[in-house]
């Protein structure tokens, strides 16, 4: 079992490591408009997300609206997984109709 100082030193070590999911060119120092637009996408309401990121006007505000952008748009995949599924349909249904 593991000692309570143990625990303290992994919790702090968890603490100082980087956040992976997070782009190392987000600003360092957030605006309201940023904190408020990340709190909108974590709370997933991207469509006030989308609405506050389109006030920013710094480098580093149009860097991060940029990448919460592309963070909320479909994935490609979505797409071709749509289309395949709308192919199968449309195949049953000419084959057994």
């Amino acid at each position: 079992m593991t000692e309570p100082s143990d625990m303290a030193t992994s919790a702090e070590g968890a603490a100082a490591r980087p956040d992976p999911a997070a782009p190392e060119h987000l600003a360092s120092a957030p605006t309201e408009v940023l904190t408020r637009a990340r709190a909108a996408f974590d709370a997933g309401d991207y469509g006030l997300a989308r609405e506050l990121l389109r006030s920013a006007t710094s480098d580093d505000e149009v860097a991060e609206a940029r990448d919460l952008e592309r963070r909320m748009s479909p994935d490609p995949m979505q797409y071709v997984l749509l289309a395949a599924c709308l192919a199968l349909i449309l195949w049953i249904a000419n084959h057994y109709l």
